[in-house]
């Protein structure tokens, strides 16, 4: 009877157009049939399935490479398969083609996520001054150690170590970028 009562509290709550998800009075009746053991839930399957996803979701703040990730998800399917007692109420459990079927989405996910990532971070600057190293630069006008080059459609002051002869049309290589000069080798 505490149970039907409890439960009834709790969705005449939900319905009400006042209640609010953080209204304290749901956490109140909550925490209460925690207390009595009413709720057939284990305290101990909440914790590790709330752990698992702040395993997860601290993957995104945290460059773990994945490994945050894995263990919020196997730590999360470890909370899950324990979370409901049987015991209070009788074939009350999450199946285990559910909570199989969440951590493969999971491994999924996070496979995924990872591969892109590793592209990205092999592929060559695309954009910005570093993005002009090793590319080729055509002499505008040149003397002695220094002039101007056209590098990406744009026309750059250049510097050199070297004393060069070059000519207007010469092909050179941008060695490094520097307070908007470009080295040149």
């Amino acid at each position: 009877m505490i149970r039907f009562i409890a439960f009834f509290c709790i969705s005449l709550l939900s319905f009400l157009p006042k209640a609010k998800a953080g209204d304290p009075a749901v956490y109140n009746i909550t925490i209460r049939l925690f207390e009595t053991d009413s709720l057939p839930v284990n305290a101990g399957g909440v914790v590790l399935v709330l752990l698992g996803i702040a395993f997860m979701a601290s993957e995104t703040f945290i460059p773990a490479f994945g490994i945050l990730a894995i263990g919020g998800l196997l730590t999360f399917g470890l909370g899950a398969s324990i979370l409901f007692d049987g015991d209070t109420i009788p074939g009350l459990s999450l199946d285990w083609s559910i909570i199989t079927s969440i951590i493969l989405l999971g491994v999924l996910l996070i496979t995924v996520i990872t591969v892109l990532l590793a592209r990205t971070i092999k592929e060559r600057v695309s954009t910005g001054t570093e993005s002009m190293i090793a590319e080729s630069a055509e002499i505008i006008e040149w003397h002695e150690r220094q002039g101007r080059v056209r590098v990406q459609g744009e026309i750059w002051k250049a510097i050199s170590d070297k004393e060069k002869d070059l000519k207007p049309g010469d092909k050179v290589t941008v060695e490094s970028v520097e307070n908007l000069l470009v080295k040149i080798i």
